[in-house]
């Protein structure tokens, strides 16, 4: 700057030099601070995404746990490989069924998406449904209907996941027509017989409030594989 107060030719390009770092910092932050909020977002919507533990638990009714705590080495748990395991648009799926053949109860782990439930209380004269808005109802294939003995539930995301228990079964799996012929790849091959189309069967029927629908599920008839599998209560 002379003695009139004028800047001299690189004294103005020292200037702008200034603003323009100042400038470049903010925008370098402005893009840092959008690009931390997106991947909390998406990091967010992965873990919102992901099925709850809840689902894959074996649980059981406190009745067959103590059974289990009476005699552990005598108490058979099989895995029922459930062939009827979606609902059509998907938002009600059916996970991880097992049979407590000592105990005579079968409990199955449910995903569904909470909005087949959202409804404005008004709609309801007032009345909500609560914890658990859909009803769960085990039916076999001469109509008899099996006593809910544990339910249990937790909410994540846009999804609830449910392990519920029916009591007082006794599925003879030596109705079971499927058998296994030899093993390819590691999987059997399995013989269908049209006697296995008929007798034993058990069906899940959901019954949702909101839209007055039910929707069935075969749990296990005769054409459904299993599998023995290890248990230990919750600690």
């Amino acid at each position: 700057m002379d003695i009139e107060g004028k800047h001299f030719p690189d004294e103005e390009d020292e200037h702008e030099s200034k603003t323009g770092k100042k400038i470049g910092k903010i925008v370098f932050r402005v893009l840092a601070f959008c690009s931390m909020v997106v991947y909390i977002i998406c990091f967010a919507r992965i873990f919102s995404s992901c099925d709850s533990s809840l689902l894959e638990k074996i649980t059981f009714s406190e009745k067959a746990n103590q059974i289990y705590n009476n005699d552990p080495d005598n108490f058979a748990v099989y895995k029922i490989n459930t062939k009827d395991f979606m609902e059509y648009y998907g938002t009600i799926v059916l996970s991880d069924v097992y049979y407590a053949q000592t105990a005579g109860e079968i409990e199955i782990g449910i995903k569904y998406n909470t909005k087949i439930t959202s409804v404005d209380d008004s709609e309801l004269s007032g009345s909500a449904f609560g914890e658990y808005p859909l009803v769960y109802t085990l039916v076999d294939g001469k109509g008899n209907k099996y006593e809910l003995s544990n339910r249990i539930n937790v909410k994540k995301g846009s999804y609830k996941f449910e392990r519920v228990a029916f009591s007082g079964l006794n599925i003879d799996f030596t109705n079971n027509y499927l058998n296994v012929s030899e093993e390819v790849s590691g999987e059997g091959i399995f013989f269908e017989s049209e006697e296995g189309k008929n007798g034993e069967k058990y069906t899940l029927e959901i019954y949702n409030p909101v839209t007055k629908e039910t929707k069935s599920f075969v749990i296990y008839d005769n054409q459904t594989s299993y599998k023995p599998c290890d248990f230990e209560p919750s600690k």
